[in-house]
């Protein structure tokens, strides 16, 4: 099969096509509630697009991955699996693709080998997410799809929701060891501009930003690998068909739920109630400006806690 043949994944709860590597369209299979003919990916675009950028203290360099040989399937109870490998023309890196379906989850990893004999820093990945947003004059917006995203270390998520509000959305978050630390809507190439692009690690890419004066709440992190060191980040992609199943997927998968009433927009001197729903039975919940919280009840995993706003 050549390279440039798309590929696809589909075990009723997921249908994913593959071009050159990447994710050339996801939408939720027969067995998913909701729409399922949803799009989720950009038609003339891709998910599963990585930039990477890395130091070996004599240069700074930029990849350009291309997929290299063909794509290794294997299939077993319940489970189909794809990996796809790259490759960067001088650049110190290798990397690899591997997208696991199994039932209503599918997990990707991204892995980057270090090829040299010396130690190489990550500096920077840049993840681009181009969802459907193809608004055509004069075509219906129903099916077409927005993100609402929270970037936030190993807290962060991506949800990606029908212009109509019909589900399924698609959630996308990270695993325990995996983080987002910032984000941008402009990409050096056709299939990251105007999208929003999110980053395991930058240290570069934010340097403008902050030079312009931008406050990022989060500290840029960077990864050493040594000689024929590897290092791998994992995402998983659900569907839930409304925001109530969203929540409860989050949290089931080690993320924190938030909830407050009345309502995210509150007047001065009044008392808000803060639901707090987890999994992570120590979890510590404070204000960056010193406000306190009391705790008013728990019920299960949801923590209620009241504050005064001022």
């Amino acid at each position: 099969m050549s390279t440039t043949a798309t590929f696809r994944l589909d075990n009723g709860y997921f249908r994913v096509d593959f071009r050159d590597g990447f994710v050339s369209s996801l939408c939720p299979g027969v067995k998913t509630p909701g729409k399922t003919d949803t799009e989720f990916v950009h038609p003339e675009k891709f998910f599963g697009t990585f930039e990477v950028c890395a130091t070996d203290g004599d240069g700074v360099y930029g990849s350009d991955f291309k997929v290299k040989g063909e794509p290794v399937f294997c299939r077993s109870w319940g489970s189909e699996k794809v990996s796809f490998c790259f490759e960067s023309e001088g650049f110190p890196l290798c990397a690899e693709s591997v997208y696991n379906l199994e039932n209503d989850k599918l997990t990707w990893t991204l892995s980057l080998e270090n090829t040299t004999e010396k130690a190489v820093t990550i500096t920077d990945i840049a993840l681009p997410f181009p969802c459907n947003t193809n608004f055509g004059w004069g075509q219906s917006a129903s099916d077409k799809v927005l993100g609402h995203h929270f970037v936030a270390g190993q807290g962060s998520h991506l949800l990606f929701e029908r212009c109509d509000g019909n589900g399924p959305m698609l959630l996308c978050y990270p695993v325990l060891g995996t983080g987002l630390e910032y984000f941008a809507m402009a990409g050096s190439d056709q299939n990251t501009k105007h999208a929003f692009c999110t980053y395991i690690h930058s240290a570069q890419a934010r340097k403008e930003a902050v030079e312009n004066g931008a406050k990022i709440r989060y500290d840029a992190t960077t990864r050493t690998l040594s000689a024929g060191e590897k290092a791998e980040y994992t995402f998983v992609y659900e569907f839930a068909l409304d925001n109530n199943e969203a929540r409860r997927k989050f949290v089931e998968g080690g993320l924190f739920s938030f909830e407050v009433l009345p309502g995210m927009t509150v007047p001065c001197d009044n008392t808000v109630l803060l639901v707090v729903e987890t999994k992570w039975p120590d979890a510590k919940i404070t204000f960056p400006c010193g406000e306190e919280l009391v705790p008013v009840k728990c019920d299960g995993d949801k923590k209620y806690f009241s504050f005064k706003v001022y």
